[in-house]
């Protein structure tokens, strides 16, 4: 959200969760009730505020709130008899971006009884990979673009150190759309890289998003999913040497304890205890509560043995 530049954002992501399509009833409370998860406790009253520290990039922060601006005024069809009834106000919901000093107020309102959105702001540098938002329309759309800068055998070459039959990989047209495709050792055909293997699906996504994303961050939730766990300690070698290369950085969830022990080998390595940090999420009551654990520490604390599922 905070990395967004319009409120077109938050209807990707209650996509993204299955909320589904949406329809307004004609009230006030049909509107509100599509941001109504925005808030905490569902308070809507009293607005959200979402903060970014970036020591690269910068500070940034979202603050969402009904405006106090001049409300709109929704008429509903039902002639003179309904007049005292059928006539409501609808408060914008206001998108306040600031980000290097610039603030840009979008809003989302009712006009001629549709959903409009005005207003943008510059977005942030952020890749999200996860089961909802990755597909190979996706993946050949990022190893496009690499190809335009002559930038995807890099891609080609990450792939074939972790699965060696692969010798190419392009970009082919498939009843109008553009899909990767890989030529394999002792295959004379192409194969759809979409059914070759999760794993590599997974992993390609992951480097795609890394290259694509020069200076960014890329998020991964849930990281172990696809990938076999006696592959897991090279994968993420392979994710961390392609992250110090293009300076990105990686956030990603797990409920894997297999993986986070996956992980020591590489964070041991080439002195990288403190570029690594773990952040573990618990329940206290009603609330949630982040513990950070810095990298130096990560192996004794792992050695705990702590629930992650």
């Amino acid at each position: 959200m905070a990395g967004g530049g319009s409120p077109e954002i938050y209807f990707r992501i209650r996509n993204w969760r299955g909320f589904g399509d949406y329809r307004l009833q004609g009230s006030r409370d049909s509107f509100e009730s599509l941001f109504r998860d925005l808030f905490f406790e569902f308070d809507q009253k009293s607005g959200a505020v979402i903060r970014l520290t970036d020591s690269n990039i910068g500070d940034r922060s979202l603050r969402i709130y009904y405006g106090e601006d001049e409300p709109y005024t929704l008429q509903l069809k039902g002639g003179a008899a309904m007049a005292e009834t059928s006539t409501f106000s609808i408060q914008p919901l206001h998108f306040k971006w600031k980000a290097k000093e610039k603030i840009v107020d979008t809003k989302v309102y009712i006009e001629e009884n549709q959903l409009k959105i005005s207003g943008a702001q510059e977005v942030y540098p952020i890749h999200l990979i996860s089961p909802l938002t990755v597909n190979s329309a996706f993946s050949a759309q990022r190893f496009s673009e690499l190809s335009k800068s002559n930038r995807h055998q890099q891609v080609t070459e990450a792939v074939r150190e972790l699965f060696p039959a692969v010798r190419e990989i392009t970009t082919e047209a498939i009843g109008g759309d553009i899909m990767l495709y890989a030529a394999l050792d002792g295959i004379n055909d192409k194969i759809p890289v979409a059914v070759l293997s999760g794993g590599m699906n997974k992993y390609l996504a992951l480097i795609l998003s890394i290259f694509s994303n020069r200076g960014g961050v890329v998020l991964v939730d849930e990281i172990e999913n696809g990938f076999y766990y006696k592959f897991q300690t090279p994968m993420l070698r392979s994710i961390v040497k392609f992250c110090e290369q293009e300076n990105v950085q990686l956030i990603a969830s797990t409920h894997s304890y297999e993986l986070l022990q996956s992980l020591i080998p590489v964070v041991e390595e080439a002195d990288r205890e403190e570029t690594f940090s773990l952040l573990r999420v618990f329940r206290d009551g009603n609330r949630s509560e982040v513990k950070y654990i810095r990298g130096s520490s990560y192996k004794a604390a792992l050695e705990q043995g702590f629930e992650v599922r």
